[in-house]
This record gives C-alpha cells, sequence and structure tokens, in this order.
C-alpha cells in the first residue's frame, strides 16, 4: 500500500474515532441530566454513570496507540515513508488523544456542575428555613456551603450556622464549579506543563512559565471557592502556599531552576 493511501485510511480511522468520542460525550451529557430529574439531583447515581461513559471513551483513545503500533506505524515504514512523515502521522494521532482527555474533563465538568446547581437550589431552601435559635428572626445570609457564625440581625446574638444535608452533599462536589470557573486558566496551566515537560525541565523560562500558570489557575480557583465556603478568604495565602508546595518541591529536583 502507498504512502497516501495509508495515510488516508490512518486519517479516516482518527475521523472515525473522533466521531464516536462526540457521540458518547453527548449521551453521557443527555444520560446524566435524565439521571439528575429522576433521582432529584442525586450526584452518586450521576457518578456512576458518567464513570462507565468515561470508561468507554478511555477505551477510544486507547485504540488510536494500539492501532498505531499494530497497524500505521510498520505500514508506512514499508511504504517508505521518512521519518519525519512518519512523525507527522504519529502527532496526528496524538493530538486526537489529548484533545479528547480535554472533552472529557470538560463534560465531566459539564455534568456535575448541573448537579451540583440542582443541589444548591436545594440547599438554599433549607438554608431560608433557618432562624435565630435567641429570638426567632429570619437569617439572611448568602448560601454557604461551611459552618459560619454570624449575629442576628434582630436581636444581635451570635448565631452558628451550619450547612444543611443538600449543602454538605454540594460542598464535597463543588470544586466542578471552580473547575468550570477557571477552565480557562487550566488550559493555561497544562500547555504550559506540558511545554516543560517536553524539554524534560532543561529550560528555566519554561519551567517559569509553568509556574507563573500555575500561581494564576490556583489564586483564581481559590478565590471561586471563596465564593461558597464563608471565610475562605481568609485562607488565601496558606491555602496557595499548599496547592503550590508539590510544584515547588518537584522544581527542586531540576538543576536550572536550582541554579537560577
Amino acid at each position: 500500500m502507498s504512502i497516501d493511501a495509508t495515510e488516508a485510511r490512518w486519517q479516516g480511522f482518527l475521523t472515525k474515532i473522533r466521531e464516536r468520542f462526540d457521540e458518547i460525550m453527548q449521551e453521557s451529557r443527555v444520560g446524566c441530566a435524565e439521571l439528575l430529574r429522576h433521582t432529584g439531583g442525586d450526584p452518586q447515581t450521576v457518578g456512576n454513570a458518567w464513570t462507565g461513559m468515561r470508561m468507554r471513551a478511555l477505551a477510544l483513545a486507547s485504540k488510536i496507540s494500539d492501532t498505531w503500533s499494530a497497524q500505521v506505524h510498520d505500514a508506512l515504514l514499508d511504504a517508505g515513508a521518512s521519518a519525519q512523515r512518519v512523525d507527522a502521522n504519529y502527532a496526528r494521532g496524538e493530538a486526537l488523544r489529548d484533545w479528547m482527555e480535554i472533552e472529557a474533563e470538560r463534560t465531566e465538568i459539564a455534568i456535575y456542575c448541573e448537579a451540583i446547581r440542582a443541589l444548591l437550589d436545594m440547599a438554599r431552601e433549607e438554608q431560608a428555613a433557618l432562624r435565630c435559635s435567641q429570638c426567632g428572626a429570619e437569617l439572611t445570609l448568602p448560601l454557604t456551603l461551611r459552618g459560619v457564625e454570624l449575629p442576628c440581625a434582630r436581636c444581635g446574638s451570635l448565631i452558628d450556622v451550619e450547612p444543611g444535608p443538600r449543602a454538605r452533599m454540594a460542598e464535597a462536589l463543588a470544586h466542578y464549579l471552580w473547575r468550570e470557573a477557571t477552565w480557562q486558566q487550566w488550559l493555561n496551566k497544562r500547555a504550559a506543563e506540558q511545554a516543560c515537560k517536553a524539554t524534560r525541565g532543561v529550560e528555566l523560562a519554561r519551567l517559569q512559565a509553568w509556574e507563573r500558570a500555575e500561581l494564576d489557575y490556583w489564586s483564581a480557583w481559590l478565590h471561586e471557592r471563596a465564593k461558597l465556603m464563608a471565610g475562605a478568604e481568609r485562607e488565601f495565602e496558606k491555602d496557595l502556599v499548599g496547592r503550590m508546595r508539590q510544584f515547588y518541591v518537584d522544581c527542586e529536583r531540576e538543576a536550572v531552576w536550582t541554579k537560577a
């Protein structure tokens, strides 16, 4: 088989993989949305369904590397393709795998955010029913997923407000909301990390670019978290240090970083 024919078959295979992946992601969104309606916003049921769909998507990604190794690579060499042409075709498959990974992440976030928003609506109803334990007045406060102490507007007593069961359920998954809000920063962080790892950490400028992207992402993530977690803004600096700790530990293993 000629080089052109082999490339055409490879491209056709990749096109079919992408189309099937798109179908699975669409099925996941529709199916999980139906589950939400039927279960009253139960995130565990949705999570179980999504896990199965994600495994199907990962199996498609594996087919790309398996098909390349078993059929395409040697066929191109046997047809007389240059190393550059072989590499270009391999890159096509890797680009699709990378895109699929990002789209699966995006779909997961969208699915869980829909579940969380359903829980938050219920949590607002729970919170609206709270009353001052001293005078019985309504407690008006923004929705919080964390216990908070605040003064009653009527009698001035300090009241401990604890989130209800729906808020507690939402708390365990709320990071999806923060990931949704910081999606572009996450993409930037991911790209900077990949660019740096492509050079195995030997370029200081790329390490520094990765550091900036990590700081941008975690700063934005922590600011989003503070919107639903009462008091979290006071912990920003400490939490940012904690989120960045592993990055700096890893950087200390790179000679270009320690010498800078």
